[in-house]
């Protein structure tokens, strides 16, 4: 019984990492081809990955969540809705580069972009 239940927990975890890959390698509009090479991964392991059929070593989650740019930890995050707001987590390192005044600039213009509760005023 714990068998049958822990490969349920594993096949879960198989997809919901798989779907984030594929998320977030194409938010960053990166090609499978690109983003194999960059993450040194062979195409193979790519589809294997996205497709959930895979258990990747933590080396090669590491090189996944670096080519990324986002915490490891996020590739095991179940999805939320649909994504209707900017993934910041893309880019957290270029915007930790930014001062606090063109931080908050970017974030009051991504929050209106973001706000489902904004009507067309024409």
């Amino acid at each position: 019984m714990t068998t049958i239940k822990n490969r349920q927990h594993d096949i879960k975890y198989g997809k919901v990492l798989g779907e984030n890959i594929k998320r977030y390698r194409e938010a960053a509009l990166m090609s499978k081809f690109k983003f194999a090479v960059e993450a040194r991964l062979d195409m193979r392991q790519l589809n294997n990955l996205e497709a959930g059929q895979s258990n990747p070593e933590l080396e090669t989650l590491q090189r996944i969540s670096d080519t990324l740019n986002i915490p490891l930890s996020v590739l095991f995050e179940e999805p939320p809705e649909p994504l209707t707001c900017f993934p910041l987590a893309l880019y957290q390192k270029s915007f930790n580069k930014l001062d606090i005044r063109a931080q908050s600039q970017a974030l009051a213009v991504l929050r209106l972009l973001c706000d489902p509760d904004l009507t067309d005023n024409d």
